[in-house]
């Protein structure tokens, strides 16, 4: 993983927590798309191709400057164009909009993406965005990969949002022009619970009841996100007797979200007759990266002989915080 410096004026202009290192990560789904992806059937979202996201619109919104100050940010509006210009090296762009209505906790609502288009449209810029809101939003997104142009999508409550792009070196000129779309757009992936925020610590962890697929497989999924600085989001689950395999897997940075997770997994042997454990759960892996090396969303894939339960933590890497930083956690057991 890269870690990104930044330069000295960056500090003068953005005060957000965190910083995503650039990584090999698939793109955003098209918010467009008529079918919810589901990592187990289908890999994350291709690439969308400027064509496809609106960005060939018409600019409705044009850049007002002076806006290089949080107070004279250029207003605009969702599902429309908006369009600007790094006029100089240090130059800092600042853009607000709001969200009336929550975005929904329902797979069949919506969320809200935050799109920018500059490397994609021939500029030179590696801009660098930053999210805050009245009620405390904020989140920090670099590029994704070899997709240089941030991008976002998040379940945004209602609230008035202010967004700030500065290009990553500092540089900028009459060719560093960048184009800017917020859209309302169904959920990436889908999920069957969310998180009650309840289970701060592991004896306090949320169980999951697993549902039989009918193919021999047990399965559930819940959304949350880190709620603050000290939320921390445990769950648990029990496998019955007999050899299962057990996998659990996050969804977050590939469809989307600002975080980069990480699983951390305790076990203890079960007593179904007192229901509780044995004896005090035990550590047993913390997982950082997919099946492959280079997905950041944590995968895990592993033989229980049953009678077990399982608690896992669901962690932010860099502890950042808010509604960005989501994720949905899948858990399956397949009877061997």
């Amino acid at each position: 993983m890269r870690t990104t410096h930044l330069p000295l004026w960056f500090a003068m202009v953005a005060g957000c927590k965190g910083c995503d290192g650039c990584r090999p990560v698939p793109n955003i789904p098209d918010p467009s798309d008529d079918e919810t992806a589901t990592p187990e059937s289908t890999p994350p979202p291709e690439s969308v191709p400027p064509g496809e996201t609106g960005f060939v619109d018409p600019c409705v919104f044009p850049e007002v400057e002076p806006n290089g100050t949080f107070s004279a940010a250029t207003p605009f509006g969702l599902d429309q164009l908006a369009c600007g210009l790094v006029e100089a090296p240090g130059d800092a762009d600042y853009w607000q909009f709001d969200v009336d209505g929550d975005a929904s906790l329902t797979c069949d609502g919506w969320w809200v993406g935050v799109r920018v288009a500059a490397q994609q449209i021939g500029s030179p810029s590696d801009l660098v965005l930053t999210i805050t809101s009245e009620q405390g939003s904020a989140a920090q997104v670099f590029d994704r990969g070899e997709q240089l142009d941030p991008e976002v999508v998040f379940p945004a409550p209602t609230d008035r949002y202010t967004l700030l792009l500065i290009e990553e070196a500092g540089l900028g000129g009459p060719t560093h022009e960048y184009e800017l779309l917020v859209t309302q757009q169904k959920p990436p992936v889908c999920w069957e619970s969310v998180d009650p925020d309840t289970n701060g610590t592991q004896e306090e962890a949320t169980p999951l009841a697993l549902a039989a697929t009918g193919d021999g497989r047990y399965a559930t999924s819940v959304l949350g996100w880190i709620e603050d600085g000290v939320d921390l989001d445990w769950f648990a689950f029990l496998v019955p007797d007999g050899r299962y395999t057990v996998r659990a897997w996050v969804d977050a940075y590939n469809f989307g979200s600002a975080a980069d997770f990480k699983l951390v997994v305790e076990t203890c042997e079960w007593n179904l007759s007192l229901g509780t454990c044995r004896d005090p759960s035990e550590y047993l892996t913390t997982l950082y990266v997919g099946e492959q090396s280079w997905n950041p969303d944590p995968f895990m894939e592993l033989t229980s002989l049953g009678d077990e339960r399982f608690a896992i933590r669901v962690a932010e890497q860099l502890d950042r915080s808010g509604r960005p930083y989501w994720y949905v956690l899948h858990v399956e057991l397949e009877e061997q």
